[in-house]
């Protein structure tokens, strides 16, 4: 056991588990390690905060692999402490609920003027690269998961 103050929590076998506050920030900052957005530079504190604790709970209510696991955007918390590659795996699913939007937005559809000053990938080039960067990213969270599956098997129960 580790005391944190006044939380006790345990170490999962390699994984490590976070204290329970810092699980969300945890999430986040995986998330900010896969995305470069400016606009959340801009967007005020409360607003962001609100923003990726809705696609948390979204992602973290499609992970299946995390029975019981469910998120409080209100709390920002966790029903319960998560490890370091549970945290990971949350931050990667985040950043494609983050990334689907974009992809969907009406926006790359419309005609936009453009000059022969500059160059600018076409919507449709754009649209294509969005899609196959989410492809990639869901591989991913795929990959983690087959992963996080295996590590977490009992193998004495199967035997």
């Amino acid at each position: 056991m580790i005391k944190n103050n006044t939380d006790e929590f345990e170490i999962d076998e390699g994984f490590g588990v976070l204290p329970p506050h810092e699980d969300f920030e945890e999430v986040f900052n995986v998330f900010l390690s896969l995305i470069t957005d400016f606009d959340l530079v801009e967007m005020d504190e409360n607003d962001l905060k609100m923003e990726m604790g809705l696609k948390t709970k979204i992602a973290t209510s499609k992970l299946r692999i995390f029975k019981g696991l469910s998120f409080n955007p209100n709390t920002m918390s966790f029903n319960r402490e998560i490890t370091d590659f549970e945290a990971t795996i949350i931050g990667h699913a985040v950043a494609i609920e983050w990334l689907t939007p974009q992809i969907n937005s009406i926006e790359l559809f419309r005609p936009q003027m453009s000059s022969k000053d500059f160059t600018q990938f076409s919507n449709a080039n754009r649209l294509q690269e969005m899609r196959r960067l989410r492809n990639d990213m869901q591989s991913e969270v795929y990959r983690m998961i087959d992963e996080y599956d295996f590590e977490c098997v009992s193998w004495d129960d199967i035997v």
